[in-house]
C-alpha cells in the first residue's frame, strides 16, 4: 500500500494499492488467460461483464435501459440492485474460487498453477516509518493479474444466481 502525495502517513484508509508482478508470472498468466476466457464464455452469464473482451460498461448500461423499457411496456415492476465490489479481487476466498473454477471445467493443472502463484504472493505497506517487511497475502485472486477479471466472473456467477433466487424480479 502506498501513500498518496500529501497524505497523512498515519491514515491507512486512503492508501492506493500497487501490485507488481514478476515478468515470468505475467507471461504465464497471459498464457492461461485464454483457458479462463473460454470457460467464462460457456459458464458465466453475459450479464457478468465489466471491461473485458466483447463487453464493457456501456453495454451493461444499454442492457439495463432496454430491460427497464421492456418492464415499462409490459407494466412490470423494475428493480435494480447494485453491489459495491471495489475491493473484490483481493477479498475473494481462494478455496471458493478453486471450487468455482473446478465446477466451470477449468483444467486442474491450470487451477494448480494459479494456486501456486497465489501461495507465493507477498505484500508490503509504506508507513510513516518506511516500508514494512514482507507479509503473506492469504486471500484474493491477484489484483493486477491479467487472468483475474475472467476468474472473478466465475465466482460472481454464483453470487448472481443466489441474488436471482432470493429476490423477486
Amino acid at each position: 500500500l502506498s501513500m498518496k502525495k500529501g497524505e497523512d502517513p498515519r491514515d491507512l484508509s486512503r492508501r492506493r494499492d500497487l501490485w507488481l508482478a514478476p515478468h515470468a508470472v505475467k507471461l504465464i498468466t497471459r498464457c492461461l488467460t485464454q483457458e479462463y476466457a473460454e470457460t467464462v464464455l460457456h459458464k458465466a452469464p453475459a450479464s457478468n461483464a465489466g471491461f473485458c473482451a466483447n463487453a464493457c460498461a456501456p453495454s451493461q448500461t444499454l442492457t439495463l435501459k432496454l430491460h427497464r423499457a421492456r418492464c415499462r411496456r409490459l407494466k412490470q415492476t423494475y428493480l435494480v440492485g447494485f453491489q459495491d465490489l471495489g475491493c473484490y479481487f483481493m477479498s475473494c476466498c481462494r478455496e471458493v474460487q478453486g471450487l468455482c473454477e473446478e465446477w466451470a471445467g477449468v483444467r486442474p493443472e491450470v487451477i494448480d498453477v494459479m494456486a501456486a502463484f497465489q501461495r507465493g504472493l507477498k505484500g508490503k505497506c509504506e508507513t510513516a516509518y518506511g516500508l514494512t517487511g514482507d507479509f503473506a497475502v492469504d486471500r484474493g485472486i491477484m489484483q493486477g493479474c491479467i487472468a483475474s477479471p475472467a476468474r472473478s466472473l466465475l465466482q460472481l456467477r454464483f453470487m448472481a444466481a443466489m441474488v436471482h433466487e432470493a429476490c423477486r424480479g
